[in-house]
């Protein structure tokens, strides 16, 4: 995740990420701890924890079930 300066100003920059065997998704929110490590959402209702461009963890109640039915668009710390 990189700040990239256009005409219109600030844009986020994404990198492709290596998803190894989740299924490939959008990223529509997420989060960066102090260490790099980000957590974002995705299409498919399941939350990423991710090192540099590959995924470390899936969070999710079990192999069959999703956190969410959707796509998850906010992701926040509360300290």
């Amino acid at each position: 995740w990189e700040m990239a300066k256009t005409f219109t100003g600030l844009k986020l920059q994404g990198k492709i990420g290596k998803f190894g065997e989740v299924d490939l998704s959008d990223v529509w929110s997420f989060v960066e701890f102090p260490s790099g490590k980000v957590l974002s959402g995705s299409e498919h209702g399941n939350i990423l924890m991710w090192e540099n461009d590959l995924i470390k963890f899936v969070a999710k109640p079990d192999e069959n079930t999703s956190c969410h039915q959707d796509n998850i668009i906010y992701v926040d710390i509360h300290s």
